[in-house]
């Protein structure tokens, strides 16, 4: 399961520590389901404020973009 972590800034993002604190209890190799449930619960940990608008066109604007 050890391949299985996403590589982590800090030790406490591991899989485990995914299954220790969602009290979700899966085997190796990882279900599919339960590897999306870790995606999830390790972005809201990193990036808790990540910006979820759907980009729908970017067009140029001077050396910029908008």
């Amino acid at each position: 399961m050890a391949a299985s972590h996403i590589a982590a800034p800090t030790p406490s993002f591991t899989l485990d520590d995914f299954r220790e604190t969602s009290g979700i209890h899966f085997s190796s190799p990882v279900p599919l389901d339960r590897f999306v449930d870790y995606g999830l619960w390790y972005q809201r940990r990193a990036v808790p404020n990540l910006d979820r608008r759907k980009i729908m066109r970017i067009e140029p604007c001077g050396a910029r973009f908008s």
